[in-house]
């Protein structure tokens, strides 16, 4: 992934829950952790983050609730309809290449 791609972010802000770790049915490690950046009018914004394999590792070793930490990855995203007809959207960050303490 490289800045060049269309689908490429940058955010930095603070870990909002602890890393939460599953497995797909293929073995593969997913950790998963929310995440607060500082939104419009210095209101947070909630975000999902995913991060996979190896960065799995990262991101449970060194993560936890209230680490201020940057990253990089592409946003995923999901629309549904719910039983009221109401149209749901969920946006989330697949993390790409690193995880570290932000310079804020």
């Amino acid at each position: 992934m490289s800045k060049s791609d269309n689908n490429y972010v940058e955010l930095s802000g603070t870990m909002t829950s602890e890393v939460e770790i599953k497995y797909a049915n293929t073995g593969t490690k997913i950790a998963t952790f929310e995440f607060a950046v500082r939104g419009y009018q210095d209101k947070e914004d909630f975000v999902l983050v995913k991060c996979f394999k190896d960065w799995a590792d990262v991101a449970e070793a060194t993560g936890w609730n209230g680490a201020a930490v940057s990253l990089n990855g592409r946003l995923s995203g999901r629309r549904w309809e719910r039983d009221d007809a109401k149209v749901m959207y969920f946006v989330e960050v697949d993390y790409g290449q690193r995880i570290g303490r932000a310079f804020v």
